[in-house]
């Protein structure tokens, strides 16, 4: 809908997306997915720290191996306790690091591939919701970050977000 929409704009380059809008993409992708889903907080925060443990936020990047070891302890602290804790939380460590460390070879201290830092547009987009509900009604405007004021300002410069979305309410009645 977002790249519909946005082929329809006056802006065109919103069907394919503005530079760095993959941000704001999955943010809001992820924001309605759980929107559905009832969640009440943002997701993704396994992904940064897995990331931040394996890029060495304390000084020490680690490859595969260390980092798997950190996120299973971790997870192993924070899963409920239950049945099978530690097969669960050694399997949630170890997807988790296969995700991080995909295309590497895991041998290399910090070499991680941080695609999954986009999910950070996620928290933002949650934070930005809880500021003015009414931006859910830009989203599906076309492919922009609604975090990004420099997206923001440039669409409301040329009045893309005020027309825009008329076009898209009336479409809707």
């Amino acid at each position: 809908m977002r790249r519909h929409n946005g082929e329809r704009s006056k802006l065109k380059l919103l069907g394919v997306g503005l530079d760095r809008y993959v941000k704001g993409e999955e943010g809001v992708a992820t924001y309605a997915e759980q929107q559905v889903t009832g969640a009440t907080e943002f997701a993704g925060i396994s992904k940064y720290f897995s990331i931040a443990v394996a890029k060495g936020f304390d000084g020490k990047p680690r490859n595969f191996r260390q980092t798997f070891e950190i996120i299973r302890d971790y997870n192993i602290a924070t899963l409920k306790n239950g049945e099978s804790l530690v097969s669960r939380a050694e399997t949630a460590a170890w997807n988790e690091c296969v995700r991080i460390f995909r295309g590497t070879s895991g041998h290399t201290p910090g070499a991680v591939f941080t695609k999954d830092l986009a999910y950070l547009g996620n928290r933002d987009i949650w934070q930005l919701v809880s500021t003015n509900s009414e931006v859910v009604l830009t989203f599906s405007i076309g492919k922009f970050d609604s975090t990004n004021p420099l997206h923001v300002a440039a669409l409301t410069q040329l009045g893309i977000l005020d027309e825009d979305l008329v076009t898209i309410e009336q479409s809707e009645s």
